[in-house]
């Protein structure tokens, strides 16, 4: 049988966060789990870290051909191999490249599912974090905080377009 659990992560131009996602994986307490990456065509040297990324598949595009498509060819080689298993007891896990995972996360997140069949997806808690002396490759750091991030997402003072 083949691991249940898919995790997924597109990437695009992402080399500066995926050493912190790197070391959250490696310690995770879920370990049956396949990686599967798809690099958007990075051009900041991505590519070199994903090489040295073991037992993770990684597919690269000539071009970026954005976030959901990329996502759905990892789906798609996940759906690939699960073919003939019971996909109810299937999970993929759909990451963004600047996230980094507590060791029980995924483990948690699964389990979670298990135990109520009739949830469709499961979500960890966002909490914030930010890149102290981003300028200086020594002293950088990231530092995550205990205040929730309550989507992630930041405001735009772009004008909206309504009609």
């Amino acid at each position: 049988m083949t691991s249940r659990v898919s995790f997924n992560l597109v990437t695009w131009n992402g080399a500066r966060y995926l050493p912190d996602l790197f070391a959250s994986l490696e310690n995770r307490t879920l370990k049956d789990m396949a990686i599967r990456i798809v690099d958007n065509a990075s051009d900041d040297g991505t590519m070199d870290l994903l090489r040295h990324l073991p037992n993770a598949t990684v597919i690269r595009n000539a071009r970026n051909l954005g976030f959901a498509a990329a996502h759905n060819q990892a789906i798609r080689l996940s759906l690939d191999k699960w073919a003939g298993e019971d996909l109810s007891r299937c999970y993929v896990i759909v990451a963004n490249q600047d996230v980094v995972l507590t060791p029980e996360c995924l483990e948690r997140l699964a389990l979670s599912l298990e135990a109520d069949r009739s949830a469709g997806s499961a979500q960890g808690k966002i909490l914030r974090a930010f890149l102290e002396h981003p300028e200086d490759d020594y002293l950088a750091q990231t530092i995550c905080a205990d205040r929730v991030d309550s989507t992630g997402l930041r405001p735009s003072r772009l004008p909206r377009r309504t009609g």
